[in-house]
């Protein structure tokens, strides 16, 4: 493992414990949702499990609406209309962005895009109306030959020149969204750190340097943690077809704590089943629990 990761890893981990001794007790509606719009994606990344994804599915947009009218009525401070899969696939991307900040507007929208299909129109029309707060570009090398293989499907210099036209975009309009490109470091690329990190320092708001967790290869983190985890405290996961997960770790949905088809979201967050996994992770019994058992994030 690198130096630079080692530090990352325990910057993270202190900033999680100092937030846990806060946001352990379960908040009356989660603060942070993330909606997964689509799962439909253009790449097969080598640290992504999305090739196993059975269920493929653009999320009905009166099931979006459903989800951001009963989040109106409570304190969200961020949204992430994305989570196995590329956004703008979506047609209905920008319609549920503008939908968002209508009913919700204090919220920070977030967006992670692997930034490959990005169009000018739509470009456009996210930066001008300001539709999003914060975008989070997936490349995870710098190097072409290498995105080409981390990133199978996509190309490198397509994308860069969307990147870098989004870029440009923003800057027209006083950079009023935040941009972060993103590195996920595993055997194939963490040669390339620095020279990533001298590239893009200037470019953009912020770069961000995580490790691979092993939801399809063997992890860079290995270590089994057994404290709690901060997310299913404050934060909750809807996947496209209505149920509600732990985390993204469930990328197949196997563990559903219940459907939003079916009940609200506070029914849910409020459920005997959601406290009693919440109620393991404080008592250190978490490896109870089959999905929390195998995951290699830490705390």
């Amino acid at each position: 493992m690198s130096k630079l990761l080692r530090i990352n890893l325990k910057l993270r981990n202190l900033a999680r414990t100092i937030l846990a001794k806060k946001h352990y007790t379960k908040l009356n509606f989660p603060n942070t949702l993330n909606i997964e719009l689509t799962t439909i994606c253009n790449s097969s990344c080598i640290i992504c499990p999305h090739s196993s994804i059975k269920r493929k599915k653009i999320m009905d947009f009166n099931l979006f609406k459903k989800i951001i009218d009963e989040a109106s009525k409570y304190d969200i401070k961020n949204i992430f209309p994305t989570l196995y899969g590329e956004p703008f696939l979506d047609n209905n991307l920008l319609k549920a962005l503008r939908y968002i900040r209508e009913k919700i507007p204090k919220s920070k929208i977030r967006l992670i895009s692997n930034g490959s299909v990005m169009n000018d129109k739509q470009v456009d029309e996210v930066v001008k109306e300001h539709l999003i707060d914060n975008i989070d570009f997936s490349l995870d090398a710098i190097n072409p030959e290498t995105y080409n293989f981390v990133r199978k499907g996509l190309n490198y210099e397509i994308t860069i020149k969307k990147i870098m036209n989004f870029l440009k975009k923003n800057k027209e309009y006083g950079n009023k969204i935040e941009t972060t490109v993103s590195f996920t470091i595993n055997d194939g690329n963490k040669k390339e750190i620095k020279k990533f990190r001298k590239f893009w320092k200037n470019q953009v708001s912020s770069i961000h340097f995580g490790a691979d967790d092993g939801r399809k290869n063997n992890p860079v983190i290995d270590k089994f943690s057994n404290k709690p985890c901060l997310s299913i405290f404050e934060s909750m996961f809807i996947l496209s077809d209505g149920n509600v997960v732990l985390c993204c770790m469930d990328y197949n949905g196997n563990y559903s704590l219940g459907n939003v088809k079916e009940k609200s979201l506070k029914e849910i967050w409020d459920s005997e089943k959601y406290d009693y996994i919440r109620n393991c992770h404080l008592i250190k019994n978490k490896n109870k629990i089959p999905l929390c058992s195998k995951c290699h994030i830490l705390g």
